[in-house]
């Protein structure tokens, strides 16, 4: 398990994760974790202060790597994340997908559309498909 600083640099790195690689801006960020937060300038120095123990945290496991930051976005490389049971369920992998038990990061309300999703791709009234 990770150690990280600050509580929500979890969910920084949870919310990277969800989006499977793709790029974020930080307003996509900021919208995610602090929905109700309209300082936009407070909010940019929160994400550089999670970055900062994001990366720290992942230094110390020798994967400061994953997290891809260019200017004006930020993204995981989804390839070096190769032991994510979500990344293996989107490739079809049957063991990631009979462990699904129609549950996604249940913690986080922005992740209740990618659940939604899942529910529906992976998972009936029943159970698994």
């Amino acid at each position: 398990p990770l150690h990280f600083q600050r509580q929500q640099t979890k969910e920084l790195l949870a919310y990277l994760i969800s989006r499977s690689g793709a790029a974020c801006t930080n307003e996509q960020i900021a919208a995610a974790l602090w929905e109700d937060e309209s300082n936009l300038e407070a909010m940019a120095i929160r994400i550089r202060v999670l970055l900062s123990d994001l990366r720290a945290t992942l230094k110390h496991i020798g994967m400061e790597d994953v997290i891809v930051r260019k200017r004006g976005w930020i993204a995981v490389d989804a390839k070096r994340l190769d032991n994510c049971d979500f990344y293996r369920m989107q490739e079809g992998d049957i063991a990631a997908l009979n462990a699904y038990q129609g549950e996604f990061m249940q913690q986080y309300s922005w992740a209740e559309l990618t659940a939604g999703e899942l529910v529906f791709k992976y998972w009936n009234k029943t159970g698994p498909l």
